[in-house]
Parts: C-alpha cells; structure tokens; sequence
C-alpha cells in the first residue's frame, strides 16, 4: 500500500466529496393563497419547506461544478435550518472548492461538534488546517482522528494521518513523538515496502545533526 503520497489539496477533495450523497431532491409544493395564521407546526414544516427549496438548488448547482450559486443557496438554506449535517457537509466542500479555506473550515468545526466521532470529518479538518498553516490545529485534529473507529477501506487516510503527524512533531522538534508516529504504521501494517519511511526518517536524523541515532532506530530497517 502507498502512504504518503496526497498533498492537502487532494485528501480534502477525496474526503468532502466521500460526503457528498446523491439525495433524489423531490419537488415541493407550497400552497399560497388566503391563509389563517399558521400554528408552530405549520411554521416548523413552512421553515422546512424553504430549507429544503434551497438545499435542492443547491445540490444541483454544485453538481454543475457552479460553487458560488451553490454556496449562496445553502447559505440560505442553512438560515431556516441551522443544525442539518448535510448542508454544513456542502457548504464546507464549497467554499474549499472556492479557495476559501477559512470559510471551509468555519463548517467543517461546526460539524466537528455535530459528529465529533467521524473520522473522515476530523481528518479533513486536520487537513484544512494543515493547508493553512495552521500546525497545532492540524496536530489536534490528526490527533482526534487517529483515536476513531476505522475500516479497512481507511487504512490509506490513516497510514496518511501518521505521516503527516510525524512530519508536523518533527517540525516542531518532538522528534521522539514524530517517530513514535512512524512506528505506529509498522505495528498497524499500514506500509507493505517500508523503504521511503526509512529513507525519510533518516533525512530527519541528518537535518537534525543526529546521524548516530538513525541506524536501528527500527529493527526492521536493517533488513535487505
């Protein structure tokens, strides 16, 4: 398996879109004419009504690849219904598509605290804030997402996490947690041909003028 390889950009447009769930927009209908004053039942289903309207537009609008009309319907569908996962899930993939990485991760935080379990939300996130420099927040959140339940079909994003936690501790000059990071992808056989870490991790050890301690710091490294 290949570790390693995605730059920010990439891991957030995979994992936004993996969120993205074809939702079959039915038509709405709303009934206009003289009216009597509507009791808090008919309110709550006229707001859901106008969430929903916009939602549509929305989600049409970004599968034509047309973000801003996209952005600007589900902001207005994120006024009359302010907790709904999926028109915070698209308005984060929106504004990343627009390079507009702060608004991005406003809602991807928001939605951090509706699914603080999921690991694609807090891997994303991590990686939002690693694209904008953000490294105590990136290290936070890979932090978070390394601790939730995966699959194997997330081994990749999480062999990724390890990678990039390592390279973020080692930055900060944790060395010793930075290649913890590493060891934790060979105990979790998430790299099949360790040679690029092994490589890597001894680039690390010359940069830091540590060359003695680099050989056997795995023992598997002294194999071929």
């Amino acid at each position: 398996m290949r570790c390693c390889l995605f730059s920010p950009f990439i891991c957030c447009i995979f994992v936004m879109f993996s969120l993205i769930v074809p939702l079959g927009c039915r038509n709405i209908t709303v009934q206009h004419g003289n009216q009597m004053v509507p009791s808090s039942g008919e309110r709550s289903l006229d707001m859901h009504e106008r969430a929903y309207s916009y939602f549509c537009a929305g989600y049409f609008s970004m599968l034509e690849r047309d973000w801003e009309n996209a952005v600007n319907n589900f902001e207005n569908a994120i006024q009359w219904d302010h907790s709904s996962e999926k028109i915070i899930q698209h308005l984060a993939t929106c504004y990343f598509q627009l390079g507009k990485n702060e608004k991005a991760i406003y809602y991807m935080e928001k939605l951090a605290e509706i699914k603080p379990d999921e690991f694609s939300v807090r891997y994303t996130l991590a990686t939002l804030y690693e694209s904008v420099g953000k490294s105590k927040e990136a290290i936070r959140e890979y932090e978070y997402a390394r601790r939730c339940k995966t699959t194997k079909l997330d081994d990749i994003f999480l062999a990724d996490v390890l990678y990039r936690l390592a390279n973020l501790y080692i930055n900060e000059g944790r060395m010793d947690t930075g290649i913890a990071c590493y060891q934790s992808m060979f105990d979790m056989k998430l790299v099949t041909d360790p040679v690029k870490i092994y490589y890597e991790i001894g680039q690390k050890y010359f940069e830091k003028n540590d060359i003695k301690k680099s050989p056997g710091i795995f023992p598997e490294s002294k194999k071929g």
